[in-house]
């Protein structure tokens, strides 16, 4: 990893106050804990499990680009382990960058079963901007993640999501078991740019836990601009509802389709 003091100090405007106050001080605490959670588990990943992540520089100059431009970014990937999120986190960015701009550093929404069924897992997630889901939860539940991502966006936060919805069991993205949520989140904060990452470890065949120790990582990063999926006649389908959130899904499922093409057929990062 690169030192912290190689990140260009962040120059885009400083996001909105979050309006729900359960948000905004699980935002603050964050920021407080983030420079020891930063330090536990960038040595972790770095000294204990070996990572790297090949073409460092690229991922975060072009992590910058986006970033530079004020709004809310939904960050889309594919997942094939358990800590794909802390992964992109790690490349993203360094902690200065992340503590001058913390809303950069995303929210992501876990599986409850696999990361908060402990009361140390709970604080945990808690302070790393986690919202755990109940994937087999009531209505309520899962409404209630939605209008918290919602709100979140809404006030520039950024907010990562799987739109397989789980790990791949087959080791490649699958477009077709893509869950609307994606769609839906875009078409509620229609000024929400769409960040596409394709994430894949130089020896990962499958979906697993975690990565194999000393495993090198792959990032590519594409935007997807609001207007972009304006012109392409999604934002702006008449039907509405379903409809509208299922073509945006796809939308996406098939730009990170197309990423996993390029990384098979020995492409390198296509940049932002």
């Amino acid at each position: 990893m690169t030192p912290a003091g190689t990140d260009k100090i962040p120059t885009a405007p400083r996001a909105a106050s979050i309006p729900t106050g359960r948000l905004r001080w699980q935002r603050r605490l964050g920021w407080f804990v983030f420079p020891l959670v930063y330090l536990v588990l960038s040595f972790a990943l770095r000294f204990l499990m070996r990572y790297r992540i090949d073409d460092l520089k690229r991922v975060r100059r072009e992590f910058r680009a986006v970033s530079a431009e004020p709004g809310p970014v939904l960050i889309c990937a594919n997942h094939l382990t358990m800590i794909d999120s802390v992964i992109m986190m790690w490349a993203f960015a360094g902690p200065w960058t992340y503590w001058c701009a913390f809303s950069r550093l995303c929210w992501n929404v876990p599986a409850r079963e696999n990361f908060a069924h402990s009361f140390w897992q709970r604080w945990v997630t808690y302070l790393a901007k986690c919202l755990p889901i109940d994937r087999q939860g009531s209505r309520e539940h899962l409404d209630g993640i939605f209008e918290n991502l919602r709100e979140l966006l809404r006030a520039g936060e950024y907010v990562m999501l799987f739109p397989e919805g789980t790990r791949s069991r087959t080791g490649r993205f699958r477009a077709d078991e893509i869950t609307y949520g994606v769609g839906r989140l875009v078409q509620a904060v229609p000024e929400c740019r769409v960040l596409c990452v394709y994430l894949r470890g130089a020896r990962q065949d499958g979906h697993s836990d975690l990565p194999v120790r000393g495993e090198t990582f792959f990032l590519d990063l594409r935007l997807i601009a609001p207007d972009a999926l304006a012109a392409a006649g999604l934002a702006n389908d008449a039907s509405g509802g379903l409809r509208v959130a299922r073509d945006v899904s796809r939308c996406i499922a098939t730009e990170l389709e197309r990423m996993e093409g390029k990384y098979f057929a020995g492409g390198s990062g296509a940049g932002v």
